[in-house]
């Protein structure tokens, strides 16, 4: 049985040994058998509906770090939302080569963070929620 899907990601904070799963979303994922590919396309839902039972508390210019596999490109945003819909997304300073984030300059508080990753066997997010405090 070969697996078509992403590898998980896990994250963790500078200085610290703690780690912590993200959350895997939709993806669209590729992977070569014998005599053919397999292709997988998998929904999820949005990441401001999420119950996170897990949470990377951190300060604003600390790096979070997270292991790479075989990306070869990302994107990571701040998903702001009400009522538990999106209504921005704020950049976050990342580093795929080095595997790491920068928390941002925001207001103390909890915050969904959203990972938007490409790779050759294809394209996944993931998420998790950040507690930033002072």
């Amino acid at each position: 049985m070969i697996k078509v899907e992403p590898a998980d990601i896990y994250l963790t904070k500078e200085n610290t040994e703690e780690k912590i799963k993200a959350v895997k979303g939709s993806y669209s994922w590729r992977e070569k058998t014998l005599i053919s590919y397999i292709n997988v396309n998998a929904d999820a839902a949005s990441p401001l509906t999420y119950d996170y039972a897990q949470t990377i508390t951190a300060k604003p210019g600390e790096k979070i770090y997270f292991n790479n596999n075989e990306w070869n490109n990302m994107v990571a945003s701040v998903l702001l939302g009400k009522d538990r819909t999106e209504f921005a997304k704020i950049s976050i300073e990342s580093n795929l080569k080095e595997g790491y984030m920068v928390v941002p300059e925001m207001q103390v508080g909890k915050y969904v963070v959203q990972m938007d990753l490409k790779s050759e066997k294809g394209e996944a997010w993931y998420t998790f929620q950040i507690n930033i405090i002072e």
